[in-house]
């Protein structure tokens, strides 16, 4: 059982950590949670621009070319799942450098070595979503292709 003083001060020390202050900490604690950023909810994390993925999304939308509402959606399925793609070489860049270098280089210990066991492991996650969104673009783009044969088979029909 909880005594007075123990609830006294935990409501003291609760009271103490409110958490950031900054607009910069609120940012950045917004982000905690994301370990990747391939099932984020946001398309645009860590070091993107959103500028860039703007010119990305425009790029594949003009050289798809979809001329209605479903094909607008499988495109835009292709250009999240390629965005994502892109970032996943990116994370694997990360980890394979972060765990590829000494403590010393990292400035950590050499008993701070014991938490990067955990580098395969986390390949092996990343490779599961990579995994994942290759085989969803593949299928996008196989039906965008499949769809837009169809309509130009049916204008040939036409002549």
């Amino acid at each position: 059982m909880t005594t007075d003083a123990q609830l006294a001060a935990n409501r003291a020390n609760a009271a103490l950590s409110t958490g950031p202050k900054t607009d910069a900490g609120k940012e950045r604690a917004a982000r905690n949670a994301l370990r990747h950023g391939l099932t984020s909810k946001q398309l645009v994390v860590f070091d993107e621009k959103a500028e860039n993925f703007v010119y990305f999304n425009a790029s594949i939308r003009l050289a798809l070319a979809p001329t209605d509402e479903f094909e607008e959606q499988l495109v835009e399925r292709i250009v999240v799942c390629q965005w994502r793609l892109r970032r996943a070489g990116r994370v694997e860049a990360a980890i394979i450098n972060g765990y590829g270098r000494s403590s010393r280089e990292r400035g950590f210990t050499p008993e701070a070595d014991a938490g990067f066991a955990e580098a395969p492991w986390k390949m092996e996650s990343l490779s599961r979503y990579e995994a994942a969104l290759e085989r969803a673009l593949s299928r996008a783009y196989l039906m965008l292709e499949r769809r837009q044969a169809r309509r130009a088979e049916r204008s040939l029909a036409l002549f």
